[in-house]
């Protein structure tokens, strides 16, 4: 909302509480460090979707525009070494939410008319090596949010009520080779949100809760641990992970407090003594041999401080230190050959946490260690005059001072100066200096 120049250094004001170097909304990131692994960035509005190659690289899908400085409409492949893949070109005309590759076949589910140049209504599939049109086109009338792969079947679930050539509502299994839908029919009324299949079930979240059908004919399982705003489902052994809105679980002993991350018996449905909690709600999950990671939109799991990304061992239940701290919402976590892939609607990692007021060295693009610390992110107005920075907004303290709506800070230690013209009402949005007077 404001900025001032100075001697090398630009002094920002806003609503910000974080400063991040730029990574836009998809990067790969090292499991044990957490660092970017120099993945080219994404130029867009979400990363949704992220699956493995199988060779180290990624097929991510979402709502963009450019990769690594290529035009990629919403479906790109970004190879091990970090570079968009140039000769791999498979456009959308709308958005991307699920990607499973299987056969050499990406399918691709999400909300669009168009895919790889060719007609596809919210689902298609291409050619994983060369990004062309493969003849697949079962076609669905509304989103496919989530796909899986069983057996020779490609599981599509969403908000729909016709896809392969039947009436499906929101889950159809679809024919891996012709695209027509299967015999399977769950029968469901509600959106679906999450699906992970695990041997002879299909688990499934969203406004329907969470519930288990029967892979081969859809038919309920009876496995209902009575939980309710699902958005991510995770499957280890005999445990299923489960994220969302939630506040409550059951699991068939009563009604428990459970913070948004639960986990249940993959066989019974009771519910796990495992109770991490996150203050805010999960919408992604992914199991990589012993390790859960955690995507969503909270500021603590675990009993700690986490920016929308944790990770956790199953072994022990306990929160590692694995902490990227993306500044926004995190929506898929994806794991494979030996790094971690997350998209979602942030545009930086890590970082220095500053409070609506930051100085940035001009020389170096890098925060300083100024800090006042405004009681609140609401800077408005700036004015740099001589070693004095006049600041505007709506805090009531800064600089170790209480200053109400306006003060004057040394552009050295931070702190507030003398000046102080008391409590002030309504919102300063410019600030000016003539002679003596401000």
């Amino acid at each position: 909302r404001a900025s001032a120049l100075g001697d090398g250094v630009a002094y920002l004001g806003g609503d910000f509480t974080r400063l991040s170097p730029r990574s836009g909304p998809g990067v790969a990131l090292d499991p044990v460090t957490g660092a970017p692994r120099g993945f080219d960035s994404v130029v867009g509005e979400q990363v949704r979707a992220a699956e493995p190659d199988g060779s180290g690289g990624w097929f991510i899908g979402g709502v963009f525009t450019t990769v690594g400085g290529l035009a990629r409409g919403g479906l790109a492949h970004v190879l091990a070494d970090g570079r968009v893949d140039s000769s791999w070109h498979s456009d959308t005309d709308g958005r991307v939410d699920a990607l499973v590759l299987s056969g050499g076949r990406l399918y691709v589910g999400g909300s669009f008319a168009r895919l790889a140049g060719g007609i596809r209504h919210n689902i298609g599939a291409v050619d994983a090596a060369t990004g062309a049109l493969a003849p697949w086109s079962p076609d669905a009338n509304g989103v496919v949010a989530r796909l899986a792969v069983g057996s020779s079947v490609v599981y599509a679930a969403g908000q729909f009520y016709e896809a392969g050539g039947a009436a499906r509502t929101n889950l159809a299994a679809l024919d891996a080779v012709t695209g027509q839908a299967t015999g399977f029919d769950a029968g469901l009324t509600e959106q679906v949100l999450a699906m992970a299949l695990s041997g002879v079930r299909l688990y499934l979240g969203g406004d329907l809760g969470l519930k288990a059908v029967d892979a081969v004919t859809g038919q309920p399982t009876g496995w209902d641990p009575g939980l309710r705003s699902v958005q991510a489902i995770a499957v280890r052994g005999s445990t299923v992970y489960v994220g969302g809105g939630f506040l409550l679980a059951d699991g068939g002993a009563g009604v428990t407090y459970r913070r948004h991350l639960a986990a249940f018996d993959a066989s019974t449905g009771a519910l796990d003594s495992w109770d991490p909690g996150a203050d805010g709600d999960v919408g992604a999950l992914a199991v990589d041999g012993g390790r859960l990671f955690v995507g969503g939109t909270f500021e603590h799991a675990g009993g700690q401080a986490r920016s929308n990304l944790a990770s956790f061992d199953l072994g022990t239940g306990a929160l590692e230190g694995w902490d990227p701290q993306p500044n926004d919402a995190v929506r898929v976590v994806a794991s494979a050959a030996g790094s971690v892939y997350v998209g979602g609607m942030f545009s930086g990692l890590g970082g220095v946490a500053r409070n609506g007021l930051a100085a940035i060295d001009l020389r170096t693009g890098q925060p300083t260690g100024w800090d006042p610390g405004p009681s609140l992110p609401q800077v408005t107005a700036l004015l740099l005059h001589g070693p004095v920075l006049y600041v505007a907004g709506g805090f009531v303290r800064i600089g170790g001072q209480a200053r109400e709506r306006l003060a004057a800070l040394s552009t050295a230690t931070g702190q507030a100066e003398a000046f102080d013209p008391g409590p002030l009402t309504g919102r300063i949005q410019s600030l000016a200096i003539r002679g003596d007077s401000l």
